[in-house]
């Protein structure tokens, strides 16, 4: 064989599988409904078994499974707890994001001291989140809790604390991996 040959051969097989893939990645099964958080309408052509749940005011979202329920309250200082529970999970998977303004550009060991009251941080490492947003995770230890996992990240001047139990950190995991920030 010559080499135009082979070069058309190479070429050709390059196109056929770059074509598979394209369309089995584009083919996963999507589900076609718009979905509602707080009556609102989210976003549409979601994971099968998913709902995007959208902050209505801090300006960004991620999915979460469709049996998770939403509550929020409202914090002194203009902060926001949120909690999204699994219902009938054993032990009860959940977890909270406390949302509070912030005028820092980075996570200030002072800042977790404060937030911790001042438990014991291990294993501090920094991570990158959905869509390229950086943060820290790290553990710490709440003797009527046990043991936690903490992710936090900054965002829109917030800043937000994702909190788990350390036996629900990959499903944290999961859930903050679909994060978006949303820009008004």
């Amino acid at each position: 064989m010559n080499k135009k040959r082979i070069t058309i051969l190479v070429l050709g097989v390059g196109v056929l599988v770059c074509s598979t893939l394209f369309f089995y990645l584009h083919d996963q099964p999507r589900q076609p409904d718009v979905a509602t958080v707080g009556g609102e309408e989210v976003g549409d052509n979601l994971p099968l078994g998913k709902k995007q749940y959208t902050h209505p005011s801090y300006l960004f979202s991620f999915y979460v499974s469709e049996e998770v329920q939403i509550e929020s309250r409202y914090e002194a200082g203009g902060a926001e707890t949120v909690v999204f529970t699994t219902p009938g999970t054993d032990p009860v998977q959940d977890f909270q994001l406390y949302i509070v303004p912030y005028s820092g550009s980075t996570i200030t060991s002072s800042q977790i001291i404060k937030d911790t009251h001042g438990r014991a941080v291990t294993e501090p490492i920094e991570v990158v989140l959905g869509s390229g947003i950086r943060g820290i995770i790290f553990e710490t230890e709440d003797p009527t809790l046990g043991r936690l996992r903490e992710v936090w990240f900054l965002m829109n001047g917030h800043l937000y604390e994702a909190t788990t139990h350390i036996a629900h950190e990959a499903w944290l995991a999961g859930i903050l991996d679909t994060l978006e920030p949303n820009r008004p």
